[in-house]
């Protein structure tokens, strides 16, 4: 289970570190055909969690021609999380999108999964979800 800035989550096998340096993100993992960019968002007392959940979303859904979105809220443990699911293509190749987003205080963390072309949706699905339910906040 990788402890890295503000989180925990445990990462099935085939999943690296890919660390990228960008500014926000907290870590970056990837396999040979989807990664995973764990993402702060920054906010104020005034933004609510679907603002944080917009905040993260917009710049990773660019160049996607978005074919369906799905959004919920969930409680995962103690902690409220938006939970959206995009299908698409880019560049004429399926992705599928999930985001999760949870916010303490000001502060917000995303988990941005992208798949390209997977072979099995659900089970990409599943699998996001899956480490999704491993995910600990620990703080900025």
């Amino acid at each position: 289970m990788p402890a890295l800035s503000g989180f925990r989550l445990t990462l099935p096998p085939g999943w690296r570190n890919a660390p990228s340096g960008l500014p926000g993100e907290a870590g970056r993992f990837e396999t040979d055909a989807a990664s995973l960019i764990v993402l702060w968002v920054r906010g104020d007392a005034f933004l609510t969690l679907d603002g944080f959940a917009d905040v993260a979303r917009t710049p990773w859904i660019r160049g996607t021609e978005v074919r369906s979105t799905t959004r919920t809220v969930d409680r995962v443990r103690d902690r409220m999380l938006v939970d959206e699911t995009t299908l698409g293509t880019v560049e004429g190749r399926a992705v599928v999108l999930r985001q999760f987003t949870a916010v303490a205080g000001t502060t917000g963390m995303a988990l941005l999964f992208r798949y390209i072309a997977p072979p099995d949706e659900r089970a990409a699905l599943a699998e996001a979800a899956s480490i999704a339910a491993s995910w600990q906040l620990t703080g900025p």
